[in-house]
């Protein structure tokens, strides 16, 4: 039975606990912090990290002095030299330092595991994702990339592994090595999608009625503890497919790690009615005072990418009685987007049906035609005003973040007959683009930017935008590149191509829409230069060996003359 709809914050005053034995991380790599603190658990052995240098002496506070101390330090990226040194020196006995320059590998050899995951250290939030599972099921997490796929195929073939998992996107070099091993692969094409199949994955293992929640952005120890299943919930929006795998799961009780996803939290508790505790705080381990102090938990950042959509301006066009709502990426990174737009004060509502693709520093407009009850779009006497509420992210499925304000609607009349048509497609395989033939077939001239949408990438459907956007004169065409780097694999993968031009009279309102399909076609640019190369060739032998003998004065003559250079005789 769910529990009442409540959200507690819980604050852990953790005590001295006599260990047996206990590891700290000293490192500055997320790498190193995360392999330890793995190793630790699956070693069944307590191990804290440092967070800076001023950190590592506080560290220490918590710790009995007779507890044995093993230091795993990184060879290269330590926050604190001797770390052994200011452990003697504060009474402990007995303590160890291990320096690697490749822990995530040194320790997996001294794991002793046969069970491994494999993912790569581009996306940190995938390790987090799969920690739990990966402690609970003595399973060692391996990152492996194009660069150091031959190291971790040694390791894997001298422990000959009952169990390899690949999991999220990884270089296509390190699933071809792998497969000798019949892995698992869990790439459901969004983080989310991954992360409840890898809770799934515990649940089958050890069925829990407990979570913890979090976003993948930091290492905590109850995320690497294997004691609950972790599950992602988004950073200011909980992504419908999370909010139906909450519901349809037999949580009863989610615990949050940090406070910057109360939102989130209160959106699960709110509709789904399990119980969220909050896990914020620690007791202080430099308690000053009668009364007890507390302090941060101890966390250590991960690599991430940082989403940024904000608002360029609104328009309404009297000439077509449209809504224009222009977007601005911040980032270079594509987003999706999705948007309810009111519009005040007659509070008619349009909106997107479908997730909104835009690319990396770029702007886009989109055009609204009809309410969501399918009424005509219009405006009151005066000043009026759209209130935009915005979800967006990563991929179509995961739209976790939330952008909103409120902007004046401005007023134009325009009318747009501009038309363009894309009429070829064909991808360069020297150049790593494609390129995309525009014809501006309308009456008027246009600015476009065309699109691939959907190529399938190192099995992950990707859609990529021009660099810029074009300017064409009425009956005037283009052939627009799109970069996008293919694999010979890939280039099979893909045997159609869609391509869509967004394009209008204005160059900041690209209100008009196109989209072709195309069967794939490759050219190289290499053979064109052979090509150009072989005909100077041909034409340089052909001034050479086919050249004319004068019979008057023997002057060898070029091929074409009709008269002697030397004596003008016929020839």
């Amino acid at each position: 039975m769910k529990h009442k709809w409540s959200v507690l914050f819980l604050v852990l005053f953790l005590a001295p606990i006599v260990y047996a034995d206990q590891y700290i991380v000293n490192s500055a790599d997320w790498r190193d912090v995360y392999s330890a603190m793995l190793y630790g658990s699956l070693q069944n052995v307590k191990t804290d990290f440092i967070t800076s240098a001023n950190h590592a002496p506080v560290l220490l506070n918590n710790i009995p002095l007779d507890t044995p101390i093993t230091i795993f330090t990184s060879r290269s990226s330590q926050y604190v030299s001797s770390y052994r040194n200011l452990a003697l020196s504060r009474g402990y006995q007995n303590v160890t330092e291990l320096t690697y320059a490749t822990m995530n590998l040194d320790l997996a050899e001294l794991s002793g595991a046969d069970k491994f995951i494999v993912l790569d250290d581009s996306y940190g939030y995938n390790a987090i994702a799969v920690a739990s599972y990966a402690a609970k099921s003595g399973s060692y997490v391996l990152f492996a990339d194009a660069g150091n796929i031959a190291s971790v195929d040694a390791l894997l073939n001298d422990r000959n592994p009952s169990s390899v998992i690949i999991y999220g996107q990884v270089d296509r070099e390190v699933k071809d090595t792998l497969a000798k091993y019949a892995p698992e692969t869990i790439n459901d094409g969004n983080r989310f999608e991954n992360n409840m199949a890898i809770v799934d994955k515990y649940q089958q293992i050890a069925p829990s009625q407990q979570v913890v929640l979090t976003n993948g952005e930091f290492i905590e120890q109850s995320l690497i503890s294997g004691d609950d299943p972790v599950l992602f919930i988004g950073k200011t929006n909980v992504p419908d497919e999370v909010r139906k795998y909450i519901n349809q799961s037999d949580f009863d009780v989610a615990i949050l790690i940090g406070n910057e996803l109360v939102q989130s939290a209160v959106t699960i508790r709110r509709q789904i009615g399990i119980s969220v505790f909050v896990k914020f705080a620690r007791g202080s381990r430099t308690p000053e005072g009668p009364i007890a102090q507390v302090e941060d938990l101890d966390r250590f950042p991960m690599p991430g990418y940082f989403l940024n959509l904000t608002y360029d301006n609104v328009v309404y066009n009297s000439a077509t009685k449209t809504l224009e709502v222009t977007y601005k990426n911040n980032v270079d990174l594509a987003t999706y987007f999705q948007d309810t737009v009111t519009i005040l004060p007659l509070n008619q509502t349009v909106g997107d049906a479908e997730p909104v693709f835009i690319d990396g520093n770029d702007f886009k407009t989109v055009i609204y035609t009809k309410t969501t009850d399918d009424q005509d779009i219009s405006l009151a006497e005066g000043e009026n005003t759209a209130r935009l509420f915005t979800i967006y992210g990563e991929s179509p499925q995961s739209l976790e973040n939330i952008v909103q304000a409120e902007l004046p609607i401005q007023r134009i009349t325009v009318l747009d007959d501009s038309a363009i048509e894309i009429t070829d497609l064909v991808y360069d395989t020297t150049k790593a683009r494609f390129y995309v033939t525009l014809e501006n077939t309308g009456s008027v001239d246009a600015y476009a930017k065309p699109e691939v949408v959907d190529v399938l990438v190192n099995d992950q459907l990707t859609t990529k935008s021009a660099d810029a956007v074009v300017f064409l004169k009425h009956g005037e065409n283009a052939k627009v590149p799109v970069k996008l780097k293919l694999s010979s694999v890939d280039i099979e993968d893909n045997a159609n191509i869609k391509a869509r031009a967004y394009y209008g009279v204005r160059e900041n309102s690209l209100i008009k829409i196109v989209v072709a399909d195309f069967a794939m076609a490759t050219v190289s640019m290499a053979m064109v230069y052979y090509v150009i190369i072989a005909v100077v060739v041909c034409t340089l032998l052909l001034l050479i060996v086919f050249r004319k003998k004068c019979r008057m004065c023997r002057q060898k003559n070029m091929f074409y003359r009709k008269h002697c250079k030397k004596c003008k005789a016929k020839l």
